[in-house]
């Protein structure tokens, strides 16, 4: 990567309890509220989410958060961050921006990303007061700044792209992750609502899980999942069994139980390679 890059930091679809609190939140290594801090090649912004509210002349609460606001205030920070790079405020290089990302920001890493500079967004982006996008008496738009007699096209846009485990379909990441929360008959839901509503969307995932009709052959896989010591079986899944996750269990947790497990055994053994 080149020297004096900017690596746009987007965080992770994450889950509060398995409550209503599901959020995309944090863009550019940092959540609300807005703040720079002043380290190289690093640009810490905040922008509103699913659940921002405030209130109303009256005081009624009310939600900021809706689509597109999430991807504009990640526009209008990068025009903010690249207009003082231009300035000599901030260090780092306009033309190599990298926005990266995992989980749900992963998938607003990419939408920063392939939505660069496009016009769709110039009308939200004029109203949240974002610099560099301007509109002319004719309708026409312009991202032309001009500083110390020189003009520069201010853009939204990145140099590059890394998402890790990108997530787009929220209604089975809300079944998921209320899943592994649900999976933990331990787990102390508050208020009850959390419990019942993890239970429904549980049920809900394992009967998405079970019309895809998986099983795996120990002998593809290398590994003796149900611990009869032996590579002989086809593994299904079996709803009834191990009532220590709610009666639900799935061959392909235990894969990926033991896919982590050999790789984390391989990271192990290999720390000494790293050193050399």
């Amino acid at each position: 990567m080149p020297q004096s890059e900017n690596v746009l930091w987007t965080g992770g679809y994450r889950c509060c309890q398995v409550k209503n609190d599901f959020r995309i939140s944090g863009v550019f290594f940092g959540c609300r509220p807005l703040r720079l801090r002043p380290s190289p090649g690093r640009k810490h912004c905040g922008n509103r989410c699913k659940q921002d509210t405030t209130t109303d002349e009256e005081g009624n609460p009310y939600y900021t958060g809706g689509a597109p606001s999430c991807l504009v205030d990640q526009k209008a920070a990068t025009h903010y961050v690249k207009y003082n790079i231009l300035l000599g405020n901030l260090p780092g290089n306009v033309d190599y921006f990298v926005s990266t990302g995992g989980s749900g920001g992963g998938a607003y890493a990419v939408m920063l990303t392939a939505t660069g500079s496009h016009s769709d967004y110039y009308d939200y982006l004029i109203e949240a007061g974002a610099v560099g996008i301007y509109q002319y008496e004719d309708g026409a738009y312009t991202t032309t700044v001009t500083i110390d007699g020189t003009d520069y096209d201010l853009s939204d846009c990145n140099w590059g792209c890394i998402a890790c485990s990108a997530i787009t379909p929220l209604y089975e990441a809300d079944m998921a992750l209320a899943f592994e929360y649900y999976l933990d008959t331990g787990y102390s839901f508050s208020p009850p609502f959390q419990a019942q509503l993890a239970e429904y969307l549980s049920a809900a995932y394992m009967d998405y899980i079970n019309a895809q009709y998986l099983s795996v052959l120990e002998s593809d896989v290398g590994f003796d999942l149900n611990g009869d010591g032996g590579l002989d079986d086809a593994i299904a899944y079996d709803p009834e069994a191990h009532p220590e996750i709610n009666g639900y269990y799935a061959a392909h947790l235990d894969l990926y139980l033991a896919e982590f497990t050999e790789n984390l055994q391989w990271y192990l053994d290999n720390l000494n390679h790293a050193e050399d």
